[in-house]
């Protein structure tokens, strides 16, 4: 039977019981490709990358983010990112926020080494904004029941935000450059991939989707030239990310 072993990027205690686009492509492959067996394997960003250097795993899902040379990265979907806080906090008066709202607050964060906190650091140190040492959290889930307590304010992608249940809690897009999340699939360069992993990656792209609200999908011919480079592709809807 063949195998294909694919490693997404997740700290979200909760993905495996929540619909996510990458659920359903997966789910849709496995349909039309009974023969197939998969092995998922959950890891933050750093993870991903280890993983995907010492040839483990083939295909990476993960976001666009700083990757060796020999990596490429086929972009799928980009994600808005929110600003999430109880309901009881000042937010719940405004239709949108920006990076700067969260100065003076304590911020709620993810672990080093996931993709949201490198893309909330960058945007944070614009504005000279410390994320909260006390408050690192490895899960969404903790996050959650943080701001539950009515505890900080966190920025999360709309991904991690769907699976949340926003009864009690505000979620306001953030209005400002940067404020987005680029998931894609990466692999070697230099190296072929089994021809399972190539169906699936092909199946991914050709997929039609329902987006969950503040994700779109990313078309290859969305991909600016800016963001190509030749370094180890073999068409131009392989992404390299430099270093």
């Amino acid at each position: 039977m063949p195998k294909g072993r694919f490693l997404r990027e997740d700290y979200h205690s909760e993905l495996a019981v929540m619909r996510t686009p990458a659920m359903d492509m997966i789910r849709g492959f496995m349909l039309n490709h009974p023969e197939v067996e998969f092995e998922i394997v959950d890891g933050a960003a750093d993870d991903v990358v280890e993983r995907l250097a010492r040839g483990t795993v083939e295909l990476g899902l993960t976001a666009h983010g700083d990757l060796q040379d020999s990596f490429c990265f086929e972009p799928l979907l980009q994600e808005q990112f929110y600003g999430v806080a109880h309901r009881s906090r000042p937010w719940s008066t405004q239709k949108s926020i920006s990076w700067s709202d969260f100065k003076g607050d304590t911020v709620l964060a993810t672990r080093p080494g996931t993709s949201i906190r490198a893309i909330t650091d960058a945007a944070f140190s614009e504005y000279s904004i410390s994320v909260s040492e006390r408050f690192n959290a490895c899960s969404a889930a903790t996050i959650r029941g943080l701001l539950r307590a009515g505890v900080g304010v966190a920025a999360l992608p709309a991904l991690e935000v769907q699976g949340f249940g926003l009864d009690d809690f505000v979620a306001l897009p953030v209005d400002s450059p940067d404020a987005t999340r680029v998931i894609g699939v990466a692999y070697h360069c230099s190296q072929d991939l089994s021809p399972v992993a190539a169906r699936f990656l092909d199946f991914m792209h050709a997929t039609e989707i329902d987006s969950p609200r503040g994700v779109t999908r990313v078309q290859v011919d969305d991909t600016s030239e800016d963001t190509l480079s030749s370094s180890g592709c073999s068409s131009k809807h392989e992404v390299c990310l430099e270093p």
